[in-house]
């Protein structure tokens, strides 16, 4: 049984937006009836619910797994391979934005937690601890691609608790909760919020000189993440001006 099957009503009916996930891989795919490729549209299901046909048709997929959608959904990634770094982190979180029960574990001792937010999140990051938000997945069930191993949830999975029943948190407790984990952080970086970009001076250029640079680019197959690169340069190039 995939864990899409094992797992994926159960978390639909649990009020989150899900999709399948790519075996042994991080992002959402699609199966074409003959071979696994990106689910290059899957980002709209940010504003979306899902609906009962769909969860039908992702049961039958080989080998897939769950991706759930984030925004009012918040994911506090603590991306952090020391242990006890790592701990102290999980600790500051209960402290600043309640002691969620919801965690889910791929590579020990990197953890995620979640919480819901009223208004969908914003990313936010501070070295290698991020608040994932609006736009953004995170694999719930599969195989990690490094462990080989299915993803846990050494207390409660999203397949047993309801949207609704998750600790709710706003952007000023996201924030605190941040400037709390730079003083435990080697490098006292500061909070970077997604929105906040400024022309990399090393990188600048025109409107149509982006959009020329497009138009060599072939759509018929690249990958989600490639896209996602070109999506960055012009950001960078272009600031405001650009996406």
């Amino acid at each position: 049984m995939t864990q899409f099957k094992k797992y994926g009503r159960s978390v639909y009916t649990n009020g989150y937006t899900i999709l399948p996930c790519q075996p042994n891989n991080k992002v959402p795919g699609y199966f074409d009836g003959y071979k696994w490729t990106g689910f290059s549209d899957w980002n709209e299901y940010s504003n979306l619910s899902n609906v009962p046909e769909e969860i039908d048709t992702w049961e039958t997929w080989p080998d897939a797994g769950i991706c759930v959608l984030l925004g009012k959904l918040v994911g506090v990634d603590i991306d952090v391979l020391e242990e006890d770094l790592s701990d102290q982190i999980e600790q500051l979180a209960y402290e600043y934005l309640g002691k969620s029960e919801v965690m889910r574990v791929g590579k020990w001792p990197k953890k995620m937690l979640f919480y819901k937010n009223a208004s969908p999140a914003k990313k936010m990051r501070v070295g290698p601890v991020e608040i994932l938000g609006h736009g953004q997945q995170a694999v719930a069930y599969g195989i990690h691609p490094d462990t080989r191993q299915p993803y846990h949830w050494p207390k409660k999975g999203i397949h047993e608790i309801s949207f609704d029943d998750l600790i709710e948190v706003d952007k000023a407790q996201l924030e605190d909760f941040l400037e709390a984990c730079r003083g435990l952080l080697p490098e006292k970086e500061e909070i970077k919020i997604s929105g906040d970009y400024t022309p990399n001076a090393n990188q600048e250029a025109t409107f149509q000189a982006c959009q020329e640079a497009i138009t060599f680019i072939s759509n018929s197959d690249l990958h989600w993440e490639d896209w996602s690169r070109v999506g960055m340069a012009i950001k960078g190039a272009l600031g405001d001006r650009g996406l």
